[in-house]
């Protein structure tokens, strides 16, 4: 939230057009040498803290400083900070454990974590194969705390903004056809927004945490079969995952969606040519056929077995149809 409210609502249009607040469970264990490292140990227990020091990035690359020698000397480790409760008074939603005292800022103040990504050191459009592959992601289905395999992440929902704040059409509301209308979420300077509220008073505790269970209950209201907090998030995707598929190129259309996020939920997936099946399995998991407002359509000349969350229709995409 604070990064919403600090960075993109406070320009318009948004930072980096940003329309929308996605929510994940990330599983994670550091290398050992993490908790060894000589800068971190606790007294004379011998460990010290369970993450690295928290890398900043911007467009997919690494903006602290000497972050590549952090890697090197830490492995790609899981960083985090606290994040300043004094400008925006956004706190944690849990309480943090073996936290003294209890009540100072370090325990009640949200935390900012690091995921070092592929290619750490270059932004989005910068990263190359030989780069990728030189630098691998720490991103990895089981993760053992090895060097390149210390977090996992499981998409878990995503809230609209305009449908937070308010905004029918968030386009012709910050921009008409005779130019910007003056409006903006959120300004800084005046601690306000001019055409919604929704932002204000970034210091005020109870705003603060009404903006926070606004945005919870808009996800129990578009995820009504998800869980609404973590623990009952771990448990819902510690289910058994789906391990075959219809066909082996499913698995190439799941490294497409791990990389550009292409499978929404809420969305409408049109599948051309889909036999035998194993994209629109793909798509009906991804897309959360089940849970959200998806809808995932098949179609080929050739028959294909029923799918649950799935409408099949059998026809050639090539003929023109025929009004009857």
């Amino acid at each position: 939230m604070l990064r919403v409210a600090s960075e993109v609502v406070a320009s318009v249009p948004r930072k980096y057009n940003v329309t929308r607040i996605l929510r994940y469970l990330v599983t994670m264990k550091n290398p050992d040498d993490t908790f060894k490292h000589v800068h971190w140990i606790y007294g004379d227990s011998g460990y010290g803290k369970q993450f690295a020091p928290f890398g900043a990035f911007d467009s997919g690359k690494c903006t602290a400083t000497n972050c590549m020698d952090k890697y090197e000397e830490y492995g790609y480790a899981v960083g985090c900070q606290a994040v300043e409760t004094e400008e925006y008074n956004y706190k944690r939603q849990a309480p943090a454990t073996n936290c003294v005292p209890d009540d100072s800022p370090e325990c009640v103040s949200g935390t900012w974590y690091s995921l070092p990504g592929a290619c750490p050191h270059k932004t989005l459009y910068h990263k190359t194969d030989e780069c990728e592959e030189q630098y691998p992601s720490a991103k990895c289905d089981q993760p053992d705390g090895s060097l390149t395999c210390t977090y996992n992440v499981r998409y878990a929902g995503q809230v609209e903004l305009d449908e937070l704040e308010g905004i029918p059409d968030y386009e012709k509301w910050w921009v008409d056809e005779d130019g910007p209308t003056g409006n903006i979420e959120y300004e800084k300077i005046t601690d306000d927004g001019n055409g919604t509220a929704w932002w204000n008073e970034r210091r005020n505790e109870e705003r603060c945490n009404s903006r926070m269970a606004q945005v919870i209950a808009l996800f129990g209201k578009r995820y009504p079969d998800l869980p609404d907090n973590l623990s009952n998030l771990a448990t819902y995707f510690a289910r058994p995952t789906k391990t075959t598929y219809r066909s082996s190129a499913a698995w190439a259309l799941r490294q497409m969606d791990d990389r550009f996020s292409i499978l929404r939920p809420d969305t409408v997936v049109l599948d051309l040519g889909c036999f035998p099946g194993g994209w629109s399995e793909v798509a009906v998991e991804r897309a959360q056929a089940s849970c959200s407002s998806s809808r995932v359509i098949g179609v080929d000349s050739t028959y294909m077995d029923p799918l649950e969350y799935h409408t099949f229709i059998q026809g050639d995409v090539a003929k023109q149809a025929k009004r009857p």
